[in-house]
């Protein structure tokens, strides 16, 4: 009988505390599935908690001496919610059997003695049924993580479309005020046009934001090697004079299908504030820097760690806060984070940030893979 490809990456757990029992099993499906044995509910329970997630059914005798086998299937419901849970017995026990069917116990009960070929129907039937529920909870999962992220950035646009009007009437009033101001004070005429600057580059920052809030169409993503987009990083000229300090370790043959210019733009950030962090030790220790990458499942996740100053445990919860910062006004207006989790988030990954404070930082993101792995 030909086998699904995921077929012995699942395991058919069969309990029962007669050995030859167990012996006939492993026999008769060894060859279908990946099959386990167990000789007493307690070393069931210890097999189950061990292989976490590759138990797919457990099929289990009513009558054993510790314990019912409805007892150890319905502690599977439980621990192990997607097993899904078969009762074998002999027909004298069959109102038990069917009592824990009506109970929501158990899947589906089989008399013994056993037809193989009906039995073996049965377990494929189990698998199917235990892939379904897997496949179901993913979706609701991704449509929950997509629901988020869509509140997310509706919530960023609302906020930057509330900050444009005040920035317009200030820029009015600023005007306004300067064609009141004598031309002989010039200091007053100074300051104004310093404070004009300022908020025009405000208002520059905020169309930038407001452009990432919005969703990055299909024409726009290219494939690319990751490397590509952090040697251009690399070469930007707050991180060049430092590149001695980063090294670089990434999987080969690992494309994106992202927008690289927006994926440039989380690196060279995330490397800027690595360097900036390193540059702040004191303790005398070598500052090192490290950027990695590692396929997982159908995304490329990319670390950024440093050994750097860290990040006070009361700072990490409002991290990617827009204008969230700890740095003087001249340095910083804190939206680089924001603009790197809406970036991320917008190629349908996340980004996340745990710090030692005084030890070190790492960041963590996904994109897509261009390829995903088969």
């Amino acid at each position: 009988m030909p086998k699904k490809a995921d077929q012995h990456q699942l395991i058919v757990l069969y309990v029962d505390d007669e050995p030859q029992a167990l012996k006939y099993f492993e026999k008769a499906f060894k060859d279908d599935f990946a099959v386990r044995t167990a000789e007493s509910v307690e070393e069931a329970r210890a097999l189950i908690e061990r292989e976490t997630g590759q138990i797919a059914v457990v099929i289990s005798d009513q009558r054993m001496p510790s314990a019912k086998g409805v007892d150890l299937l319905s502690w599977v419901r439980l621990a192990r919610p997607h097993a899904v849970r078969i009762l074998t017995t002999a027909f004298s026990d069959l109102d038990s059997a069917i009592e824990a069917v009506n109970d929501g116990a158990i899947f589906r009960y089989v008399t013994k003695p056993w037809d193989i070929r009906d039995l073996r129907g049965t377990l494929m039937r189990a698998l199917d049924l235990h892939r379904l529920q897997c496949d179901r909870e993913l979706l609701m999962r991704e449509k929950t993580e997509v629901l988020q992220r869509l509140i997310i950035i509706d919530q960023v646009r609302s906020y930057l479309s509330r900050l444009a009007s005040p920035l317009d009437l200030a820029t009015r009033s600023l005007s306004a005020a300067k064609s009141g101001v004598p031309d002989t004070d010039s200091d007053m005429l100074q300051a104004i046009d310093g404070v004009t600057q300022g908020i025009s580059r405000i208002k520059g920052i905020v169309a930038e934001l407001r452009s990432f809030a919005d969703p990055i169409r299909d024409h726009d993503r290219e494939a690319f090697a990751i490397e590509e987009a952090i040697e251009r990083s690399l070469l930007q000229p707050t991180i060049a004079p430092f590149s001695s300090r980063i090294s670089v370790a990434c999987q080969a043959h690992a494309e994106v299908l992202a927008v690289k210019a927006e994926v440039v733009t989380i690196i060279g950030h995330l490397l800027a504030n690595a360097v900036e962090a390193t540059m702040r030790v004191v303790d005398g220790r070598q500052a090192q820097i490290t950027v990695s990458s590692r396929r997982r499942e159908r995304r490329l996740q990319v670390t950024i760690h440093d050994n750097g100053i860290g990040i006070p445990p009361m700072n990490l919860p409002r991290i990617f806060d827009p204008f969230f910062t700890t740095k003087e006004a001249v340095d910083g207006m804190g939206l680089g984070l924001t603009i790197c989790r809406t970036i991320v988030m917008h190629h349908g990954g996340h980004i996340q940030m745990r710090s030692e404070y005084n030890r070190w930082t790492e960041v963590v993101f996904d994109l897509p893979l261009a390829i995903p792995p088969a």
